[in-house]
C-alpha cells in the first residue's frame, strides 16, 4: 500500500498570515509615530473660534462689484486691486501658506503702486501648491478676504 498522505497547508497559511499582519501593523505604527504633522497654524483653536469673521469677510468680498485679482506671472505673485478700491483700503495683509510645512508660510504687508498692484517674487518659494489669503479693510473698518490656491 503506497498511499501518499496529503499534508495540510492550513497551519503554515495561518502562521504566514499572522507574520504578514504583524509586519504590516508594525510598519503602520512606525509610519504614524514618525510622521511630521504640521498644523496650518499653531494657534488653530483660537483661529477656529474666529472663523465666523472669515465667513463674513468672504461674503462681503463676494458682494463687491469688482474684486482684487491674484495671479502668477513671470516668477511673481501679483495682487491687483480694482481701480475703485485703490484709495479705499487699509490694513492689508497677504499670507502665503504652504500645504506641506507651516515653516514655509510667509506673512506680507503689501505696498501697492499707483496702479493698485503688489508684486512678490517667487524665486525663494519651492515649486508646488500654495494658498494665498489676502485680507484688507475699508475705511469704515469692514474686513474683506479673498483666498486662492496657486501652483508655482
Amino acid at each position: 500500500m503506497d498511499e501518499k498522505k496529503e499534508k495540510s497547508f492550513w497551519g503554515k497559511g495561518i502562521f504566514i498570515f499572522y507574520v504578514l499582519f504583524m509586519i504590516g501593523m508594525l510598519t503602520l505604527v512606525k509610519t504614524t509615530t514618525t510622521a511630521n504633522l504640521d498644523l496650518v497654524n499653531e494657534d488653530y483653536y483660537a483661529d477656529s473660534e474666529k472663523y465666523q469673521e472669515v465667513i463674513e469677510a468672504k461674503r462681503r468680498t463676494a458682494e463687491l462689484d469688482s474684486k482684487p485679482q491674484i495671479s502668477v506671472s513671470d516668477g511673481s505673485i501679483v495682487i491687483k486691486l480694482p481701480s475703485e478700491l485703490i484709495d479705499k483700503t487699509q490694513k492689508e495683509t497677504a499670507v502665503i501658506y504652504s500645504p506641506k510645512s507651516s515653516k514655509e508660510d510667509i506673512q506680507l504687508k503689501p505696498t501697492f503702486n499707483e496702479e493698485g498692484a503688489f508684486e512678490y517674487k517667487t524665486n525663494n518659494l519651492r515649486k508646488g501648491a500654495w494658498d494665498i489669503n489676502f485680507v484688507w479693510q475699508d475705511k469704515p473698518g469692514n474686513t474683506y478676504m479673498i483666498s486662492q490656491r496657486i501652483n508655482l
